[in-house]
């Protein structure tokens, strides 16, 4: 772009503009002061990808750590400069997502596509996404890139490739390729699912070079998020839905009449919303954990609906004057009022970051750095001391000369165990909100030797693919198929 360009898209878009920094600004402070378990895991998949690590969770989808990895050797400052890219991501998915719906949709209302785009934006900064978006690393990621994958869609441009970046960061997006029906020309279809796989193969390949079959992280990630919890399968409430709709919820139940009001089921684009939400919503519905941050990705057709509401109301209401600035200076003050209520919890709540460091000085304060050293809070303490992994049985640990690491006050959904519990275990060192257990008078020499990780948790990816088939009896083609594109 242009100075000249650069200079009007300014004039235009200020408001915008001054948004996309502040909540950026949000962004870096918030993980300044917070370090997310799986942001600590994506950043250790990075050293293991770029820069020699032994360290490596196959479940987890690479995107993040792939941009990760390229900054890897800046050290921490990888990660703010990663923030700032997928900030900067979305705020450009947002203007071409908002422009590709003002070309096929909302231009038939008295907005302007600067006023949708600004709308747009400070609609989606709702506290939801403030709290979620980046603590933990893939969440406004992947809604970036199917911002991108629809609004191409909507548009009628070629919209694979940003499916399979979608699928490359959440692998739960694969779902979305349903959209691509709504290509009539079938030679764009096929280009769409070309594009896709151009993007996603060199995933597969890898996977296959290293464990063996090209869906291995794939298989993973469904296993430890459908297969291994449902035994823990949590109801769905129909009222949790207000932590993504949030204080949009008068707007949004407008939006949703507005949409029957205007028969919008006759154009593309408001359709292809409608289907996002329903589809987000059976998602919800059926994955075992009910985590709020699982619904994340309903932000896009919540904004949606909220915007239709909007520009209906300003459809409505034509004869009061300055309308559309009321309702501009309505959705800033509630984004300055999250951001500042946001920034006071982010800065007043304790580190996590803190505890996880402490922990990892000590183990080497201590002289326990070349020692295998387990724990149930593995992740975050191995972002720092790279001998830390996963805890399992404690009892097995201890009696292979490994040592336990327990911090006090932090536990996970898989703990099977109590403080009181552990009190039988010989305590290597004992500090005020960590602990470590082992046999007695072990030391860096006596006890088991560190050493990497890098396998899945299915021994049989090919079980797993041709059980999902079994109720349409396709299981045996399923696990034929799988077991020749496996070494």
């Amino acid at each position: 772009m242009s100075f000249p360009k650069l200079c009007l898209f300014w004039k235009n878009n200020k408001i915008l503009l001054v948004s996309f920094l502040v909540s950026t600004i949000f962004f870096l402070f918030q993980h300044l002061n917070y370090l997310g378990w799986d942001f600590a895991a994506y950043v250790i998949n990075a050293r293991y990808l770029f820069a020699n690590g032994d360290y490596y969770e196959v479940y987890r989808a690479p995107m993040i750590s792939l941009i990760l990895g390229i900054f890897i050797f800046l050290g921490k400052a990888s990660e703010y400069i990663y923030i700032l890219i997928v900030s900067s991501l979305f705020f450009y998915s947002t203007i071409l997502f908002s422009d590709s719906l003002y070309k096929n949709y909302f231009n038939k209302f008295r907005i302007s596509k600067e006023y949708l785009r600004v709308i747009f934006y400070l609609s989606s900064l709702t506290p939801f996404l403030l709290k979620f978006a980046l603590v933990e690393g893939t969440e406004l990621l992947a809604l970036s890139f199917i911002q991108l994958f629809l609004g191409s869609l909507i548009s009628g441009r070629l919209s694979g490739h940003f499916l399979g970046f979608a699928f490359l960061s959440r692998y739960n997006f694969l779902t979305f390729g349903i959209f691509l029906i709504f290509e009539k020309d079938y030679k764009k279809i096929l280009k769409n699912i070309g594009l896709f796989f151009l993007v996603t193969i060199p995933w597969f390949i890898f996977n296959y070079l290293r464990w063996g079959n090209p869906f291995v992280s794939f298989i993973d990630s469904y296993f430890l998020n459908v297969v291994s919890r449902q035994g823990m399968i949590e109801s769905f409430s129909i009222f949790s839905l207000i932590y993504p709709i949030n204080y949009l919820l008068p707007l949004f139940i407008l939006g949703l009449f507005a949409f029957f009001y205007f028969k919008s089921w006759k154009n593309k684009a408001p359709l292809i919303i409608l289907g996002t939400f329903i589809l987000l919503i059976w998602e919800v519905y059926t994955i075992p954990f009910k985590i709020i941050r699982y619904m994340f990705n309903l932000i896009l057709p919540v904004t949606f609906f909220s915007v239709l509401g909007l520009a209906f109301l300003i459809e409505k209401l034509k004869k009061v004057k300055k309308i559309k600035e009321i309702f501009l200076s309505i959705l800033l003050i509630l984004f300055i009022i999250s951001l500042i209520s946001l920034s006071v919890v982010t800065y007043t709540q304790t580190s996590s970051e803190d505890i996880y460091k402490k922990s990892s000085d000590s183990i080497h304060k201590n002289g326990f750095e070349d020692c295998t050293i387990r724990s149930n809070m593995w992740v975050p303490i191995n972002y720092y001391s790279r001998n830390i992994f996963f805890l399992g049985s404690i009892d097995e640990a201890i009696s292979q000369n490994e040592i336990v690491l327990i911090l006090r006050g932090y536990t996970t959904v898989d703990d099977q165990f109590s403080l009181e519990s552990l009190e039988q275990y010989n305590t290597i060192l004992n500090e005020s909100r960590f602990f470590l257990i082992g046999k007695e008078g072990l030391t860096n020499e006596t006890c088991a030797k560190r050493r990497g990780w890098d396998k899945p948790m299915v021994s049989d990816p090919c079980s797993i693919i041709s059980d999902k088939f079994k109720t349409i009896k396709l299981d045996k083609i399923a696990n034929k198929s799988c077991l020749l594109l496996s070494k």
